[in-house]
C-alpha cells in the first residue's frame, strides 16, 4: 500500500512536469528591464516612468482604504516621502509614507508580461507590482493595496510596455561608419602612393630629398595653380568682366 502511494506521488510529480506550463522566466537587466529566456523578447518599462520627480499614478484609492502613488524606475518624491517607488497616504489631505523604494527591485513571471517586487530595506513590506501587457495608449494603475493574510502589498499595472518588445528599441551596434571606412581607405592609399613613389623615385636614384617623392614638381606647384585658379574665378564674377582668358591673370 506505501509503495502504491509512493508510486502514484511520483507520478503525479512527472505528469505535472512534462504539462505544466511554468510562467516565463524574465532575467533583470536592471531596475526598468528584463529579458525572457524563451525568446530573447525585452520588456522595457523606463518610458512609464517619469524622470522631473513626480510619479506616473499619484493618490489611486485602493481596497485597503489607502490612496497610493507609483512611478516605476525612477524615484520621486512626494511631499514628506522621499526618494520613492511608491507612497501611500490615508486620505488627500493626511501625511505621506513610504511603501518602496528603488534600492532593492526583482523582476518575476507573470503570466502576461512581468512581474516587479520591491523588496524593503528594512521592517517593511513586499510590495508587488504584476505589469499585464495590454495594448492600451494610456497605462493603467490597479491598486489592491495590502492582503492582510500574505502582508504584503499588491498592485497590478495595464500597459503595452509590458508586451514583448512594445517599449524596447535595441541599441545601435558598435562599429565603423562608412565615412569611416572611406577616411580610413583614403589616407591609406596616400600612404601607398608616397611610400612606394619614394621608394621608386630612390631606387632608380633620379632623385634625392624631397624630389624622390612622386610628382615632386607637380605637388610644389599646386599651391599656385590654386590660387591662380581662385583668382581667376573670382575676377569673372564680379571685378573684370573682360577677362576670357585663363591665360591674362
Amino acid at each position: 500500500m506505501l509503495f502504491k502511494s509512493r508510486f502514484h506521488l511520483v507520478l503525479c510529480v512527472l505528469v505535472s512536469g512534462a504539462y505544466g506550463v511554468d510562467p516565463r522566466q524574465c532575467n533583470k537587466i536592471d531596475s526598468c528591464s528584463c529579458k525572457f529566456a524563451d525568446n530573447g523578447a525585452v520588456v522595457n518599462l523606463r518610458p512609464l516612468a517619469k524622470s522631473n520627480g513626480a510619479s506616473l499614478f499619484r493618490d489611486i484609492y485602493a481596497k485597503d482604504g489607502y490612496y497610493y502613488s507609483y512611478n516605476p524606475c525612477v524615484p520621486f518624491d512626494e511631499e514628506e516621502c522621499h526618494s520613492a517607488s511608491m507612497c501611500k497616504r490615508l486620505s488627500t489631505n493626511s501625511s505621506v509614507s513610504l511603501v518602496a523604494d528603488q534600492n532593492n527591485v526583482n523582476f518575476g513571471p507573470n503570466e502576461n508580461g512581468v512581474q516587479l517586487t520591491y523588496l524593503p530595506s528594512g521592517l517593511g513590506n513586499i510590495v508587488t507590482v504584476s505589469f499585464k501587457c495590454v495594448q492600451n495608449s494610456k497605462p493603467l494603475f490597479i491598486p489592491y493595496g495590502f492582503d492582510n493574510v500574505t502582508k504584503q502589498y499588491n498592485f497590478e499595472v495595464e500597459t503595452m510596455c509590458a508586451c514583448d518588445n512594445a517599449c524596447y528599441t535595441a541599441p545601435e551596434t558598435g562599429g565603423i561608419s562608412t565615412g569611416s571606412i572611406l577616411l580610413i581607405i583614403f589616407f591609406v592609399m596616400i600612404f601607398l602612393y608616397l611610400t612606394i613613389g619614394a621608394i621608386n623615385g630612390k631606387v632608380n636614384g633620379k632623385s634625392s630629398g624631397l624630389q624622390v617623392l612622386p610628382h615632386y614638381e607637380f605637388w610644389v606647384g599646386f599651391p599656385g595653380l590654386v590660387k591662380d585658379g581662385c583668382l581667376f574665378a573670382v575676377r569673372c564674377a564680379c571685378c573684370s568682366t573682360g577677362v576670357t582668358s585663363y591665360d591674362k591673370v
